[in-house]
């Protein structure tokens, strides 16, 4: 009878240690599922950020030829130009010191590339004007591949081809 308790016993425990095994398994196997996916989703958060982030920019200055491509510094450069209050200001968007930035100035104002409020961390960003109204866009994000798109303007875009 002692036996049978001993063999009870060390099945029950057999048992526990089994379902503790699967358990931590499953816990391990689940992080790793939950790790990839964080990480992709930080991936395709980046690039639909510098994506939005630039066509709505062009979007909201889509009129009156208020779209220039442009150098400053030494990358290519979207200028935005508008007037407020008869004061015109133009708006840099530009690749400097691994972040794209965007710079807001009086126009006329000479300020170094460093100025600029960084936007998103970029390795790469090339602005060229393909037509009158088409506008190439190419960046990459460290880590990432490279995102290609074109921009339509309503307008005929400025500046430098």
């Amino acid at each position: 009878m002692k036996n049978r308790h001993m063999v009870d016993l060390l099945f029950v425990i057999t048992l526990f240690i089994l379902f503790a095994v699967s358990s931590m398994a499953i816990v391990a196997i689940g992080a790793d599922v939950y790790e990839s996916s964080v990480e992709s989703m930080e991936d395709n958060y980046t690039d639909r950020t510098a994506y939005q982030y630039l066509t709505e920019k062009l979007r909201q200055y889509d009129r009156d030829n208020r779209i220039e491509v442009a150098s400053f510094g030494d990358s290519d450069a979207l200028v935005l130009s508008e007037s407020v209050y008869d004061t015109d200001y133009v708006t840099y968007i530009y690749l400097y010191d691994g972040y794209i930035r965007e710079l807001v100035i009086k126009k006329g104002t000479d300020v170094p590339p460093s100025s600029g409020q960084t936007v998103i961390e970029a390795e790469a960003f090339n602005v060229k004007k393909t037509s009158d109204n088409l506008i190439s866009i190419s960046l990459r994000c460290p880590g990432r591949d490279e995102i290609s798109f074109y921009i339509a303007s309503r307008t005929v875009a400025g500046g430098e081809s």
